[in-house]
């Protein structure tokens, strides 16, 4: 269960990017 609790919070922010991308339309805190 810790491995499975450390992709969640290792996948969690990239997910977060990745949707902040698709509705901004340009990815923040990336150049």
């Amino acid at each position: 269960m810790a491995a499975l609790h450390m992709l969640d919070t290792h996948t969690r922010p990239i997910i977060a990017a990745v949707l902040g991308h698709t509705k901004e339309g340009t990815p923040s805190g990336i150049p």
